[in-house]
């Protein structure tokens, strides 16, 4: 996958477009214009913009606090890194359980690790985030054919094994993936629990939303695993099967290690663990997993 994000980096630095609320113009620390939740007398150098209560910034159009429920995404400077130990990993945290009071399936509850990815992602999950725009919310009628979206670089539902070049990556797109959820037969699913496969499309948001639609050149896929795992029978287990122009292109399982109700799920928690702690597998930082955390 990173050559394609490497190509999608190269075209957001040149092409980036802003996300999120109505913005203001900014030069530098200076704003020649207030965003929509602002306001200052006529003159532009009659002092800084005066903010509607909640919101923040020069130009008064970042959020003081982001939520699921607003319109637009969480802007990207609302994101603060942070790390944890391993370790400590649970259900109180950090990265976010997902729960049937969020709507999700036994399939898709809880919190999960993608396996052998190195130094780049550890866990995910399709909990509800702060990222708000509708991310992260699962939506079997909405009118794009997107039913989850889940931004990779955002509220305590993604992290990494190390700041390498996945993590800066994500950053420079604000890489989201947009899921199409399927039946065991290939349609639509009725319902939450009817779902068993995915095609998952690529989107850079600091590319104007652009979404890689092309699966004939790169194709995600997301599979239910039937029955139970050989090595981890008692955690929900999704194939991740892709192919890069028509060639398959890896595979990696993705594994519950902490289910809907927070309790870690033996022998995948140990093993992630184990897997975390080596340096020989996840870069310079073993021990430590990285997320970002909406303020």
């Amino acid at each position: 996958m990173q050559p394609l994000l490497l190509l999608l980096a190269q075209c957001a630095l040149t092409a980036a477009a802003p996300t999120g609320p109505s913005r203001g113009r900014h030069l530098g620390a200076w704003c020649w214009a207030c965003g929509a939740h602002g306001s200052r007398s006529w003159w532009i150098f009659s002092g800084s913009c005066n903010c509607e209560q909640g919101w923040m910034g020069a130009c008064c159009d970042e959020p003081v606090t982001c939520t699921p429920e607003q319109g637009f995404v969480c802007p990207q400077s609302r994101m603060e890194e942070k790390w944890a130990s391993c370790s400590a990993v649970d259900g109180s945290g950090p990265i976010t359980v997902g729960t049937a009071a969020m709507g999700l399936p036994p399939s898709m509850q809880g919190v999960f690790w993608l396996t052998e990815q190195g130094d780049s992602s550890a866990l995910m999950s399709f909990a509800t985030s702060n990222d708000g725009g509708g991310l992260s919310k699962l939506d079997l009628d909405a009118p794009d054919g997107y039913h989850f979206n889940i931004r990779v670089g955002g509220d305590r539902v993604w992290s990494f094994h190390d700041k390498a070049t996945s993590w800066g990556l994500v950053e420079v797109l604000d890489l989201v993936y947009k899921f199409r959820m399927e039946g065991a037969a290939g349609e639509q699913p009725a319902s939450a629990e009817q779902i068993a496969a995915a095609q998952i499309i690529p989107s850079g948001e600091n590319l104007g939303g652009f979404d890689f639609t092309a699966t004939s050149l790169l194709n995600f896929r997301a599979e239910l695993l039937r029955g139970n795992h050989s090595r981890y029978p008692s955690s929900m287990v999704w194939a991740r099967p892709s192919e890069l122009f028509g060639v398959e292109g890896g595979y990696y399982d993705l594994v519950q290690v902490i289910d809907g109700e927070g309790h870690r799920l033996e022998p995948a928690f140990t093993d992630w663990l184990g897997y975390c702690n080596d340096e020989q597998q996840t870069g310079s930082t073993p021990g430590r997993l990285w997320y970002r955390e909406a303020m």
